[in-house]
């Protein structure tokens, strides 16, 4: 399932980032690629808060704009999704498809979550494949962009379905501690290849920028169909979910 990109995401979060809202440094970037004058950019994708997800709920529950929980439930008012052991979390389209392929034009990805204990795994890759595939910060199935977190580092790494697991060794950032808020995010710009091709945020932070030529093409998922999942092994709540593709 597919929604298209609310126009609150843009509106309401100008200024100063606040701990609980998406950053402005990737989302206003977002806004001028989709609103191009010319009309030839559109952006497709989920933006979801989960703040109000309502009483406790079943595992592996559909939870409303193109969002599936996956061994994890609706909390309470406030809290957003639980995480409530090993490989839970929350993935857009609810394994029913891709939003889009790597390298089709401009991702942006942002998720806010807590971790009260272990691993943590978010980012964009094979739709039906991540949530379920977590093991610490190892993906078993399928393609990977995106944050792994263990042992109280946070790590961005890539990896192409079948080849070997890229880090970026430039991000190298203490994971908050236990019932903190964290904000990982990341930007995939195609149509710049010799600048910041891939930029990652750590709590609204800009903390590396890689050129293309910057990348091991070999373990680079091009082409592959992506949904967003935002997930934990271990204890801890997501609060909200934001992936979009404008091509």
């Amino acid at each position: 399932m597919l929604s298209l990109l609310s126009p609150a995401l843009f509106t309401n979060h100008r200024g100063a980032d606040t701990p609980r809202q998406p950053s402005t440094r990737i989302w206003s970037k977002v806004k001028g690629e989709a609103m191009s004058p010319d009309g030839t950019a559109h952006a497709k994708g989920v933006t979801t808060s989960f703040e109000n997800a309502g009483a406790p709920d079943a595992t592996d529950d559909k939870l409303g704009d193109g969002c599936l929980s996956v061994g994890a439930t609706q909390s309470l008012v406030g809290k957003g999704v639980a995480i409530t052991g090993a490989g839970a979390g929350v993935e857009t389209g609810g394994g029913a498809g891709a939003i889009g392929t790597v390298g089709e034009g401009l991702i942006a990805y942002e998720t806010n979550l807590e971790v009260a204990a272990g691993d943590i795994l978010c980012g964009i890759g094979t739709p039906g494949a991540l949530v379920a595939g977590v093991t610490g910060t190892t993906v078993a199935a399928g393609d990977f962009i995106g944050f792994v977190a263990t042992g109280g580092k946070i790590k961005f790494v890539y990896q192409k379905q079948g080849a070997s697991q890229t880090a970026v060794a430039a991000v190298d950032v203490a994971q908050a501690g236990n019932a903190a808020w964290q904000k990982l995010g990341f930007l995939i710009d195609p149509a710049r290849p010799a600048g910041e091709y891939l930029s990652i945020y750590v709590d609204t932070k800009q903390v590396a920028s890689l050129a293309l030529a910057d990348i091991t093409t070999a373990n680079w998922p091009a082409g592959a169909g992506f949904a967003g999942v935002s997930a934990a092994d271990g204890g801890g709540h997501i609060d909200w979910l934001n992936v979009v593709l404008v091509a």
